[in-house]
């Protein structure tokens, strides 16, 4: 006789431990680690030197002068950091834990986006001007 693929199975599953992190939430902790590092380990010197050629530091935008002060990059990446070391903090809810994790995936997206665009702003400012003219 052959079993019936319907039935009920003989045991349930094991409730998954509370206390260790799943597979998914591991994916996001590694993303935001590696969009962090990116980040933080930026050479801001061939950009520096670059952008001295164009001209003054006072005619580059606002957002660029920022992103190139040595602090920035640690204030841009800090957000996606806080929130692992509270996803890593939170014990006994996935939905909360996952929650931060999720937190810290979107904010190091976002401050990596930041950077990336306040550092090519100024070559599309000057590719604006040469279409202009």
């Amino acid at each position: 006789m052959t079993p019936d693929p319907y039935a009920a199975p003989l045991a349930a599953a094991p409730p998954p431990d509370p206390e260790r992190l799943a597979a998914l939430d591991w994916l996001g902790i590694g993303v935001t680690a590696l969009m962090t590092l990116r980040l933080v380990t930026f050479s801001l010197a061939d950009w520096r030197g670059m952008f001295r050629d164009f001209g003054s530091v006072e005619d580059l935008p606002l957002l660029t002068r920022t992103v190139l002060l040595p602090w920035s990059t640690l204030v841009l990446a800090t957000p996606g950091v806080a929130s692992i070391a509270m996803a890593v903090r939170v014990r006994r809810r996935h939905a909360q834990r996952r929650r931060w994790i999720v937190a810290a995936v979107v904010s190091a997206f976002i401050g990596l986006a930041v950077f990336i665009a306040a550092i090519y702003l100024p070559i599309f400012t000057l590719a604006d001007k040469i279409r202009a003219e």
